[in-house]
């Protein structure tokens, strides 16, 4: 009736633990990226955050000169 290998479909939703720990285990391998991937993010995730600050800084201090401040200067600038 069925063929070799395969799960009648009663069995293949009952949530064993052997069943619950290998369907945890396949998410969890392509939910978790490996430690190059997770290298790649966070040099990424750096750069990004980053440029945002620059950004705001910018924008910032083009607010204040159209609105006719001066203002002080932006951070990068005040650290050196």
């Amino acid at each position: 009736m069925f063929r070799r290998g395969t799960i009648r479909p009663e069995v293949r939703n009952l949530p064993s633990r052997r069943t619950r720990k290998v369907r945890e285990a396949v998410l969890a391998r392509h939910v978790i990226p490996n430690r190059n991937a997770l290298d790649v993010i966070l040099r990424y995730q750096s750069g990004i955050e980053r440029d945002l600050g620059r950004a705001v800084d910018r924008l910032e201090r083009l607010q204040r000169r159209r609105r006719g401040r001066a203002g002080p200067a932006s951070r990068e600038r005040a650290a050196d």
